[in-house]
């Protein structure tokens, strides 16, 4: 994550940027860009946390929610 925001902000010239949105959404595709690297080297590398991820966002009962913890 890190080494692609270091990139992302080395080769944007973010400091050169006077605009606010054009400095905003660079900003915001740095953070997009540092969370898909992130989410995919956690499913390249198999890690239980993307699984825990994953349901948490394609849950398709979304009324089940926060039942799990009493029961188990």
């Amino acid at each position: 994550m890190g080494a692609i925001c270091w990139t992302m902000l080395r080769y944007s010239h973010f400091d050169l940027i006077d605009h606010f949105l054009t400095r905003l959404v660079i900003f915001i595709g740095m953070i997009g860009g540092a969370t898909l690297a992130y989410l995919g080297l956690a499913w390249l590398l198999r890690c239980d946390e993307i699984r825990e991820v994953y349901g948490i966002a394609f849950r398709r009962d979304r009324a089940e929610t926060g039942k799990m913890g009493l029961s188990g």
